[in-house]
């Protein structure tokens, strides 16, 4: 892997890596909390980035207050987001990308691609949803109670082994105790209830109809942390949006069928997928 490098933005360094050679760039919208430097210490997701560098440059980076990037600046809006996602494109000579975006990260893809269409080429949405709590459109979110109180486990919890199974729901002990020190390493305990506080706030409902680039959102049925009913409503939201199930528990995307949908990816992004041996039938629910 190439070095980590870093971006200024808003008097912060983010720190980003690029891997991979070819036509098409991805970025990687990463989480609130990660790491570069543990990325690619798990198989998993250590494979799921070379799947993407093997059709184009891979674009990653820790969000400001995460990881790698300036600790004491956080936690970042989602517009305080997008210029850092910006400012990283702009360090790595890169004019224009498809983005990733899973889990609460896919509201600042959403958001990119709305005030930014013109750097950003596709997006892909997996596991995602378009605000935190409960509203009269998204009834099946927390209400403000609800979660508060799931915000209090998991600030009393943050990177211990219940908290690594909720994240890796789906996956096996060692991606179990690879996410606890994932957690630990990304984002200390005095951030947690600021950056939850943020996110109740986020909301890119109305941001949806915006999109104006082509766009895939992607959902597994068995899914143990994200209702299915976000994904179905982002999807319904997005102007000539597809929209894909697929088979599977796993919440992390590069656990379980990757190959699927991997082939889904690699399709949407370049016209085509190459044949994959483990890639199982699935539910397109488009």
């Amino acid at each position: 892997m190439r070095e980590v490098r870093y971006a200024s933005s808003g008097g912060a360094n983010i720190a980003y890596r690029v891997v991979g050679e070819g036509p098409q760039d991805v970025m990687l919208v990463p989480l609130w909390f990660s790491n570069l430097d543990l990325l690619p210490e798990f198989p998993s997701i250590a494979n799921g980035v070379r799947g993407f560098s093997s059709f184009g440059r891979v674009i990653t980076w820790d969000r400001r207050g995460a990881g790698l990037s300036d600790r004491g600046v956080g936690p970042a809006t989602l517009q305080q987001g997008v210029a850092d996602l910006i400012a990283v494109l702009d360090a790595a000579g890169v004019e224009k990308t498809a983005l990733f975006g899973f889990n609460e990260s896919s509201m600042l893809a959403v958001l990119a691609a709305v005030k930014h269409p013109e750097r950003i080429s596709k997006v892909i949405l997996y596991g995602s949803y378009a605000t935190t709590v409960r509203k009269d459109d998204y009834p099946w979110a927390p209400s403000a109670e609800e979660r508060e109180q799931e915000v209090e486990l998991l600030v009393g919890g943050w990177g211990s082994y219940q908290m690594g199974q909720l994240f890796m729901a789906g996956g096996d002990e060692r991606a179990v105790q690879w996410a606890m020190r994932w957690m630990r390493n990304s984002v200390s305990k005095d951030m947690l209830r600021g950056t939850y506080e943020m996110l109740s706030e986020a909301d890119v409902r109305a941001d949806l109809p915006r999109i104006t680039v082509p766009t895939l959102v992607m959902y597994r049925t068995g899914d143990l942390n994200v209702p299915v009913q976000n994904s179905r409503y982002i999807a319904s939201k997005i102007p000539g949006a597809r929209y894909v199930e697929f088979c599977g528990s796993e919440h992390v995307p590069f656990l379980g069928d990757w190959d699927t949908i991997a082939g889904e990816i690699e399709e949407f992004l370049t016209g085509h997928r190459k044949p994959r041996g483990n890639e199982r039938a699935m539910e397109d629910a488009s």
